[in-house]
């Protein structure tokens, strides 16, 4: 993977990042505009049996995420190498997700890569092409519901966050 060499790539690279961040909060509560925001309308990804588009993926997707109990998404190493105007990027992350089956909830740990193409069009970066790794995964037996905390992970737009972070005016 490349280096950096100067202030206009280490501003590409933390764009690439930011894209990445805002892909995990999106699927994470659920938020189908932030996942669109991190997808060209053309991508090509693939994950697990799923191969589409950013629509077809939040059709896909977003049913399972919305019958779990919980899901939190954590990236880790992120390798970028820069061509121009685009990036090969390898980004490590771990899952944790919980599913209700019946009374019972099961906790489910897993990792991987996604491997992503991403491409800067009009000044902005997104993915346009993705392969999502899973490296492993551990069922985890089942597990116990969370301790009421003030701001609990909520779905969108319930969750603090998007009270949290309002546009400013």
């Amino acid at each position: 993977m490349g280096e950096i060499h100067s202030v206009e790539q280490l501003i590409d690279c933390e764009n690439i990042r930011n894209c990445l961040a805002r892909y995990c909060r999106g699927v994470d509560r659920t938020d189908a505009d932030l996942v669109r925001s991190a997808y060209w309308p053309d991508v090509d990804a693939s994950q697990l049996d799923f191969r589409g588009d950013s629509e077809a993926f939040i059709a896909w997707s977003f049913p399972s995420v919305e019958k779990m109990d919980f899901m939190a998404h954590q990236i880790g190493n992120v390798l970028i190498d820069l061509d121009g105007d685009r990036a090969d990027v390898q980004t490590s992350f771990i899952s944790y997700r919980r599913v209700a089956r019946g009374e019972a909830l099961d906790g489910f740990l897993g990792g991987g890569r996604y491997l992503d193409r991403f491409e800067r069009r009009d000044g902005v970066w997104k993915i346009a092409k993705r392969l999502v790794v899973v490296d492993w995964a551990h069922g985890m037996g089942e597990a116990p519901p969370m301790l009421p905390v003030a701001g609990a992970v909520k779905r969108w737009p319930q969750d603090i966050s998007y009270s949290w972070f309002q546009p400013a005016e």
